[in-house]
């Protein structure tokens, strides 16, 4: 299911998207704590670049347990079709 959320600036918006991340995992998690990643892509959207990198180290820092696949996708960092699937 989608959600949309917005709220203003300093509101953590931020660990709301971990908690629904940590959830969506949750609900992929197979056999011996493995995760089918083909099952699900998230995608954390902001309307100002300089925040991007800042939320791809946050989300890469928090979860990188869980060995997901974190990137940057805007004007200047283009992903192939390929690399999307992957991701």
């Amino acid at each position: 299911e989608n959600m949309f959320l917005c709220a203003l600036t300093d509101a953590d918006k931020i660990n709301v998207a971990l908690l629904c991340i940590l959830h969506e995992i949750g609900k992929h998690v197979m056999f011996y704590d493995t995760i089918n990643v083909n099952k699900f892509k998230m995608i954390y959207t902001s309307l100002m670049r300089s925040l991007v990198q800042d939320v791809v180290d946050k989300f890469t820092k928090r979860l990188h347990l869980f060995s997901l696949k974190i990137v940057e996708l805007n004007d200047d960092h283009q992903l192939s079709h390929e690399q999307i699937n992957e991701t």
